[in-house]
């Protein structure tokens, strides 16, 4: 049995064949072929899923937002800025607490998600695989 130092003595001379790199460059090459794909498939589906959610979002936030009073508040703005201005603290109030929070915030959260996904599937969709792994 050869001892290491005569094995890690003799490894700069080891020598590969020659079949052995060119099997080993098409395995990488595969290999990041098959990760690209599969991150293509991943961002493509999450900006599918994000682009559909933000239909219910929407309809959501609209449904919520005709619940409220916040346009009876913030019409009050346009209309009648004298008296908007002398309530200014009361309007204030009134427009924080009437307004849509949860709709607004599924739509950014749904508008996010979908540009988030969108820049990453853009990423890796024009991408190959690296040319010095490709054989």
């Amino acid at each position: 049995m050869e001892t290491l130092e005569h094995l890690i003595a003799e490894l700069p001379t080891a020598r590969a064949p020659r079949a052995l790199k060119a099997r080993i460059l098409a395995c990488v090459a595969q290999a990041a072929e098959r990760s690209l794909r599969a991150y293509r498939i991943l961002f493509g589906a999450l900006s599918v899923v994000s682009a559909a959610l933000m239909v219910p979002a929407a309809s959501f936030a609209a449904r919520e937002f005709s619940q409220s009073a916040f346009a009876s508040y913030f019409s009050l703005l346009f209309s009648d800025g004298g008296m908007a201005l002398a309530n200014w603290k009361d309007l204030t109030l009134s427009l924080a607490e009437s307004a849509p929070i949860i709709g607004v915030t599924l739509i950014l959260a749904a508008a996010f998600a979908l540009l988030a996904s969108v820049r990453a599937f853009g990423r890796y969709a024009g991408h190959r695989a690296p040319a010095h792994a490709m054989v």
